[in-house]
């Protein structure tokens, strides 16, 4: 689809199925290596549900995997599903079961402020140093990565985020951030991303992924009319996947692609 296609106020915006999206995403895990991917864009317009499937996926293709994430956000409801423990620190205490393999750390709820929590998403990805040395893949997951980051800087120095970024991919320690603060995301996570899925966002945010040499073939135009908010929640949900130094495949996609919507 090119961008043209989907010009004028009642041009429909034609989908790819999202599963194709999840392969590009983890096709590293392909040839040995693992996926370090950022989930950019406005807040309610489908980024965890967008990791929940990539999570689906890696636990598919790596059978020996273990997915860990930090899922801090919402003090009364975890977002995702698993072993739930407060921190890494507490497997030692309570060692994990061999199913599900995915390990959620939900932090101190008592002291959860919707600010930052660098010391829980740092210690995730310790830990993911220490499943390497043992030989166990893994692919940590930071559902608020502004939580560990603010103006392109890490707040724990140096970080073993920004390590799992830059040298994970070669020892099996795989990455998924996600934020709507584009521009809290530091050096390490867009310079070394495997890809880039974006929803809908608009304005500094969309020229610093231009900055950064991810918009090549027309993405900066189709980000800002992806459909968003404006749509009831279940009709959310279209994204772009853009790899760094390489155009835009010019496909637009959804899990649930039976819908069309105009885009103005």
């Amino acid at each position: 689809m090119a961008v043209g296609e989907a010009g004028g106020s009642n041009a429909p915006l034609q989908t790819t199925p999202g599963e194709e999206a999840v392969d590009i995403a983890l096709e590293p895990l392909t040839y040995g290596e693992a996926p370090r991917i950022l989930v950019l864009g406005d807040t309610r317009c489908g980024k965890t549900e967008i990791v929940k499937r990539l999570v689906a996926g890696y636990l598919v293709r790596e059978r020996n995997g273990v997915v860990l994430v930090g899922d801090d956000k919402n003090p009364r409801q975890p977002q995702f599903s698993g072993q739930y423990y407060k921190d890494p620190s507490e497997i030692l205490k309570r060692p994990p079961r061999r199913e599900p393999r995915v390990l959620v750390f939900r932090g101190d709820q008592d002291e959860i402020t919707g600010g930052s929590n660098a010391e829980l998403y740092e210690g995730i990805a310790t830990y993911q140093w220490k499943l390497a040395r043992e030989g166990r893949p893994s692919l940590a997951v930071y559902d608020e990565l502004d939580r560990a980051a603010s103006g392109q800087q890490w707040q724990k120095n140096p970080s073993a985020i920004g390590w799992a970024y830059g040298k994970g991919g070669g020892v099996g320690a795989g990455s998924i951030a996600g934020t709507q603060e584009t521009e809290a995301v530091p050096r390490e996570p867009f310079n070394q991303a495997t890809c880039i899925i974006v929803v809908r966002m608009m304005g500094n945010p969309v020229r610093l992924l231009t900055k950064r040499g991810y918009t090549e073939g027309g993405a900066h135009l189709m980000i800002p009319r992806l459909p968003g908010t404006e749509l009831p929640p279940a009709r959310r949900g279209y994204f772009l996947v853009l790899v760094r130094g390489q155009p835009w495949n010019q496909k637009v996609y959804r899990f649930d692609s039976r819908r069309v919507v105009a885009v103005k």
